[in-house]
């Protein structure tokens, strides 16, 4: 029972960032929000620069938590 929820666990995990990274290039390169991103003179102030490695790792990193926790909630069902 392990062993297929940890396949699970991770074949989900991997849906999850690769789905979560092609809305956000659909997002801002295809619907054209990038004017509102750095280094645009129209960005919105509080947002991070989204080229920052250190930003990207944190991104990856809670992608992974958030994909685990979906794949717990729907391996129950």
């Amino acid at each position: 029972m392990l062993k297929i929820f940890i396949k699970f666990c991770l074949v989900v995990i991997s849906v999850h960032i690769i789905t979560y990274y092609i809305a956000g290039f659909i997002g801002r390169y295809v619907l054209g929000s990038s004017e509102f991103y750095p280094p645009s003179p129209n960005a919105i102030s509080y947002l991070r620069d989204p080229q920052n490695a250190m930003l990207l790792l944190w991104a990856l990193l809670a992608n992974i938590l958030r994909g685990l926790l979906f794949a717990a909630v729907l391996f129950s069902v």
